[in-house]
């Protein structure tokens, strides 16, 4: 068999290989690879053989090898590492278990979402005290691991929520400063959870948004205040700081975080500037806040879950206490 004739039948056999072995690397480069090879076999057979499992093998083996090459790529650039670890987390489903563990919590939110709807006051206030132990439910039923650090600070921002939820059913300015501390201490302890331990990927500079948004809120603000203008600056500093740390962990904490600042934005400006009318303010902010809440405990346990890699490329492992 001529040489000609050797490259020919290797040629058809990479076209019949390609789709089943993936092939990326230029097929006149396997060729130059694999003549000698099929050279020598014919040569030595002293008749003309079918090179289709050769060229196989052959096509496997490199192609096996030029995905370790483009994964060790992936490791040594941090763009394309965030983006292939963003696009996996994105495409993970629920479970059939994890659907049952919110069900309460969802239940609650659309019955108080109703309740805001049809302006059923004493419905509102009874449901809106009932979302977070429900959220914490969902929380305790699905960690991977209940004695562990994460898991503690993940359930101390829901209880600190929940305080917080309860002193601003309540009318007055004292409450909703008790409200705004309790709120505030929950964003620290969201801040220390996210950066110990769901952290994903560096935090992008997109972050320097929310100092923005920070700066324009004050000034906005400052005029009709008066002295609150400092507790309401600290807060929405460390709020800003929860949005931009959670910008480093699972897309879901991200936006959970975000719609956190959408839900406190509306609710200051509602608040303290009734000159500016909003659409439904009440709803917003709840279904805002509800999904914020949502979000940020379910992209946690995705993350505590899968074991997403971390910005370094090595797998954050979960502490968990001795008992």
């Amino acid at each position: 068999m001529t040489g000609g004739q050797i490259a020919s039948r290797c040629l058809k056999a990479l076209g019949s290989a390609g789709n089943e072995n993936e092939i990326v690397t230029p097929r006149s480069e396997l060729l130059r690879k694999l003549l000698p090879e099929a050279s020598r076999r014919t040569r030595d057979q002293g008749s003309a053989m079918d090179v289709s499992e050769l060229v196989g093998h052959a096509a496997l083996r490199y192609s096996t090898q030029a995905r370790a090459m483009r994964v060790e790529a992936c490791r040594s650039c941090p763009a394309r590492r965030g983006a292939t670890t963003l696009r996996i987390m994105l495409l993970t489903r629920p479970s059939g278990r994890a659907i049952l563990a919110f069900a309460p919590y969802g239940l609650v939110s659309l019955v108080h979402l109703s309740a805001l709807i049809l302006g059923a006051s004493e419905v509102g206030v009874v449901t809106k005290i009932m979302l977070m132990p429900a959220l914490a439910l969902a929380l305790l039923i699905l960690l991977p691991a209940r004695r562990s650090v994460v898991g503690y600070l993940l359930l101390s921002a829901l209880v600190l929520s929940w305080g917080g939820d309860f002193a601003l059913v309540i009318p007055g300015e004292l409450m909703f400063l008790l409200g705004l501390i309790f709120f505030l201490a929950a964003h620290v302890v969201y801040i220390v959870a996210i950066s110990s331990s769901l952290r994903v990927r560096r935090i992008p500079f997109v972050a320097l948004a929310y100092a923005g948004w920070w700066i324009a809120l004050v000034a906005l603000l400052a005029p009709n205040v008066g002295w609150l203008v400092w507790p309401l600056a600290i807060y929405g500093l460390v709020l800003g700081g929860m949005a931009s740390v959670a910008l480093g962990s699972h897309p879901a904490v991200a936006c959970g975080a975000f719609l956190f600042v959408v839900s406190d934005t509306v609710l200051a400006l509602n608040r303290f500037m009734p000159s500016i009318e909003l659409p439904v303010p009440d709803i917003v902010i709840m279904a805002t806040y509800i999904l914020a809440q949502g979000f940020i405990v379910a992209g946690a346990l995705i993350v505590l879950k899968r074991g997403v890699p971390s910005a370094w490329g090595s797998p954050r492992k979960e502490r968990v206490l001795n008992s």
